[in-house]
């Protein structure tokens, strides 16, 4: 069974934060920031606040967790390096968004993320 797991980028700071259930948990498609108080525990909605990546149960070829919105180096099983990086999106069927292939996932390298490196698809730094 797949671990259902995600991370969030801190659209403002300019971060990646876990989300562990103690600061930050995920809840009804929400993402809730938890801090305590005095009358005990403060939950607040800041979804708007973060990019929400899930992790689609797969790990790179350095044992790496590939989360959405990862960029992967794939190299076919001959060695060749594929002209484009591949962009990671959900799916069920665990399918990079490269447009015509499976992905051999074990094959492939994180080598950033699109909010932290968005120039490795076409964006600007």
């Amino acid at each position: 069974m797949r671990s259902i797991k995600f991370r969030a980028w801190d659209i403002k700071n300019k971060f990646m934060d876990e989300i562990d259930g103690q600061s930050l948990f995920v809840a009804d498609g929400e993402i809730y920031e938890c801090s305590h108080s005095y009358s005990g525990m403060v939950k607040a909605i800041v979804s708007d606040e973060y990019h929400l990546m899930q992790y689609i149960g797969r790990k790179d070829k350095n044992g790496v967790e590939i989360y959405e919105g990862d960029v992967l180096k794939s190299w076919y099983p001959c060695g060749t390096i594929i002209d484009s990086d591949l962009l990671v999106k959900f799916t069920p069927d665990i399918r990079a968004s490269n447009g015509y292939r499976h992905v051999n996932w074990n094959d492939c390298e994180v080598v950033g993320n699109i909010y932290k490196n968005p120039e490795l698809i076409g964006g600007e730094k």
